[in-house]
C-alpha cells in the first residue's frame, strides 16, 4: 500500500514541476543574433555583433573599411543609424529595475557619446510586471512602450503616455509631448490566474484518478489475498 501512495505522490510532485516549469519559462527573451542595421537612405550599415564588445559602422557599399566604432554590450538593445553614418542611436530595453538607474536612450557618434538619457529621465511611472508580461521578478519595472527612426530623429514612447524626439545629429531632445499611455494587458493577468486554477484544477483532478484507481488495485489485491487457499 505504501508503495502505491509513493508512485501516486511521485507524480503528483511531477505534474506540478511540469507547471511551475512552463510558468518559469514563459517569459524568455530570444537572445540578439549579429545581424546589420542600415541607415535609411541604406548608405551606411552598423554591423551590430554580440560576440565581440566592439560595433563598427562601414558604407554599404564597401564592407572592408571600418568608418568608425563604438563600445556597446550586446543584450536587448535597439539600433538607429543616421543618414549621414556619423551617430548611432542605442535605445536599451524595454525593462529596467525597480531603481531605475539604468540607461534608456544613448547617442554615439565618432567622438564618444554625445548624449545619455536614464529610464528614470525619461519615464517617471514605470509598469510593474503584475500590470503587464515581463521578467520574473517583483523588481522588474516597464519603461519603453515602442520606438521608430524619422529621418534623421530617434522617437520614442513610454509606457507613461510621454512621446520625446531625439536629434541624432546632436542627441539632444528636440521635441516632448504627451500620449496616449500603453495600455496595460490585464488579459494577462487574468490569464495567469485562469492558468494557475486550471493546473490545480488538473492536478486535482488527476490525483483523485490516481487514488480511484490505487486504491481498486488495493482492494483487488486484498481480495486475491482472502481467498488464496490457507495451507
Amino acid at each position: 500500500m505504501t508503495g502505491y501512495r509513493n508512485n501516486a505522490l511521485r507524480l503528483v510532485l511531477l505534474m506540478l514541476a511540469m507547471c511551475c516549469a512552463g510558468e518559469l519559462q514563459a517569459f524568455k527573451p530570444a537572445r540578439t543574433q549579429q545581424h546589420d542595421v542600415f541607415s535609411p537612405n541604406r548608405k551606411f550599415v552598423l554591423d551590430v555583433n554580440p560576440a565581440s564588445k566592439v560595433q563598427r559602422v562601414y558604407a554599404s557599399e564597401d564592407r572592408s573599411k571600418e568608418l568608425w566604432s563604438f563600445t556597446q554590450e550586446i543584450w536587448q538593445e535597439t539600433f538607429y543609424v543616421a543618414d549621414n553614418g556619423e551617430s548611432v542611436a542605442v535605445v536599451y530595453w524595454c525593462f529596467c529595475t525597480v531603481e531605475q538607474a539604468g540607461p534608456a536612450v544613448r547617442i554615439v557618434a565618432k567622438n564618444g557619446t554625445r548624449f545619455s538619457y536614464s529610464t528614470a529621465q525619461l519615464c517617471r511611472v514605470p509598469y510593474t510586471t503584475k500590470q503587464v508580461i515581463g521578467p520574473i521578478g517583483d523588481f522588474w519595472r516597464r519603461w519603453l512602450h515602442r520606438s521608430w527612426q524619422d529621418g534623421s530623429d530617434l522617437v520614442l514612447s513610454t509606457v507613461d503616455g510621454h512621446e520625446y524626439r531625439f536629434s541624432l545629429a546632436t542627441g539632444r531632445i528636440t521635441g516632448h509631448r504627451r500620449v496616449d499611455p500603453m495600455s496595460m494587458d490585464d488579459g494577462y493577468v487574468a490569464w495567469q490566474n485562469t492558468k494557475l486554477v486550471l493546473a490545480l484544477v488538473v492536478t486535482a483532478g488527476c490525483t483523485c484518478a490516481l487514488w480511484f484507481f490505487f486504491r481498486r488495485r488495493i482492494r483487488r489485491h486484498r481480495r486475491d489475498l482472502s481467498t488464496e487457499p490457507h495451507v
